[in-house]
């Protein structure tokens, strides 16, 4: 199956930068999933982390949180009621402005 990785000289073990022009929003957010998966830690903040990704990758990463989550934390902030709405422990929805006045 070719991938984006293919791409790279060094395929997986390729150093690949947030400034790196090869790789488009959706594949760097895709890596950082990755990364994400490989360390493996008990709580998860996901900030928009589908926001450059078509609905298709989105709802595949969303069906693997399912499973993946069950055990962990997960933080997910979202413009997208789809993908927030999967992770209906709890929802909190801000939709005022907050204005910081100084003292």
């Amino acid at each position: 199956m070719d991938s984006f990785i293919d791409q790279f000289e060094n395929n997986i073990f390729s150093e690949v930068s947030l400034n790196d022009s090869r790789i488009s929003g959706g594949q760097k957010q895709r890596i950082g999933f990755a990364r994400m998966i490989l360390m493996d830690k008990q709580i998860l903040l996901l900030d928009e982390f589908s926001s450059a990704m078509d609905s298709e990758m989105t709802k595949k990463l969303v069906k693997f949180l399912e499973g993946y989550s069950a055990n962990k934390i997960v933080i997910i902030v979202s413009h997208d009621f789809d993908v927030i709405n999967t992770f209906k422990d709890r929802i909190y929805i801000i939709d005022q402005k907050l204005y910081l006045q100084d003292s």
